[in-house]
């Protein structure tokens, strides 16, 4: 879609002719769309959640939920985009607002990737993810805000680039591999703050970072696993412990190295 277009109460399922490869179900590449109240399944079930799709499955089964290009703009409201062979929604250097959605069951990757541009992703359920939940690349500026994200197999959020601004506030992350993943060494633009955790105990033995200064900050996990330093390399501002910076339960301020 190049024109600005409004989708209201759709359902998209497979549509093309056996044997076809197409990228998506639904892609913006320039312009602005507006999706309402939509249901966007990778599935050929017509049950409201039908069972996810497997990496192997039929190959005519779209491989991404909704696409947005480098010219497009996608603001999605109240709508449903599960089970597909890779992201829900993928942004390419383009914008996405997505308020109140479920986006859940991606079979390979992350349930939300975005590859640079602008993304808000607010007030929604990522979930069962066979990848990370929401995943940055290029440099993107985002803001993660009140989401439930529970249930995948790798991070809730996963990191690999920060732009001039990655928010992660107020969001309930449950049963990931590790609530966050930070796989750059680059964090000047991250702030986090309100996030709470819960993880099964054996599932996740990563190190957690807290600030005390801040009254009112539910505990969030942090692994900077993939960054390759050790905690006494980071630090969370003077009022932090530097030595005990990994042993508490809260992280609410910016990272700087």
């Amino acid at each position: 879609m190049c024109a600005s277009a409004t989708l209201a109460s759709i359902r998209v399922h497979r549509s093309l002719p056996a044997g076809a490869h197409p990228n998506s179900a639904v892609h913006v590449e320039c312009g602005t769309t507006e999706m309402r109240g939509c249901t966007v399944l990778g599935s050929a079930s017509g049950g409201e959640d039908p069972a996810p799709v497997r990496v192997t499955g039929s190959p005519d089964v779209p491989q991404a939920g909704v696409t947005v290009g480098p010219g497009g703009r996608l603001d999605i409201e109240e709508c449903t985009v599960a089970h597909h062979r890779g992201p829900a929604i993928k942004v390419c250097r383009g914008e996405l607002a997505a308020r109140a959605c479920v986006m859940r069951g991606s079979a390979c990757g992350a349930n939300v990737v975005i590859n640079g541009g602008v993304a808000e992703v607010l007030d929604s359920e990522v979930s069962s993810s066979q990848g990370d939940g929401l995943s940055c690349w290029n440099a993107p500026r985002v803001t993660i805000a009140r989401n439930s994200i529970t249930g995948n197999a790798g991070a809730g959020v996963a990191l690999h680039s920060c732009g001039a601004e990655v928010l992660i506030t107020d969001n309930h992350f449950e049963d990931n591999s590790t609530p966050v993943a930070v796989a750059t060494s680059n964090t000047r633009g991250l702030l986090m703050w309100g996030n709470s955790s819960h993880t099964s105990a054996d599932s996740v033995d990563d190190a957690t970072a807290r600030a005390s200064d801040q009254p009112g900050v539910g505990p969030v996990l942090l692994s900077l696993a993939a960054v390759g330093k050790t905690p006494s390399q980071w630090s969370l501002g003077s009022d932090a412990d530097e030595a005990g910076v990994f042993s508490g339960g809260v992280l609410n301020r910016a990272l700087t190295r």
